[in-house]
């Protein structure tokens, strides 16, 4: 019989420094403390989803994500003082830094 588990980490940080070096470090940290949990993540929900060569789908999957990608990084860019893209940034910092430690590389295909 299964049985599900949740983790639970919780990551404080030091107000003393800027948001910037905040968003890094704990996006380190928390890769570096959950780095097995991606990788089963990634090993039961993605792993070998989309194999070279691409198959139609996975071609207009990765327009699609290519697409998103671009058009939040012009948000990002043109948005910098908007509390809202600001806090984006850190997340996009944080979730970067937890795929990197975790696969080596945030884009596999």
């Amino acid at each position: 019989m299964w049985t599900i588990r949740w983790a639970y980490l919780d990551i404080s940080t030091n107000a003393a420094h800027s948001d910037d070096d905040q968003a890094y470090t704990a996006g380190l940290g928390e890769a570096l403390l959950t780095s097995d949990l991606i990788k089963y993540h990634w090993y039961n929900t993605l792993e070998g989803y989309c194999t070279l060569p691409l198959s139609a789908y996975c071609q207009r999957l990765k327009k699609f994500v290519d697409t998103n990608a671009a058009w939040i990084q012009q948000q990002l860019d043109s948005k910098a003082d908007d509390p809202y893209w600001h806090q984006v940034t850190f997340f996009i910092v944080l979730l970067t830094h937890c795929c990197i430690v975790a696969t080596e590389s945030c884009y596999p295909v």
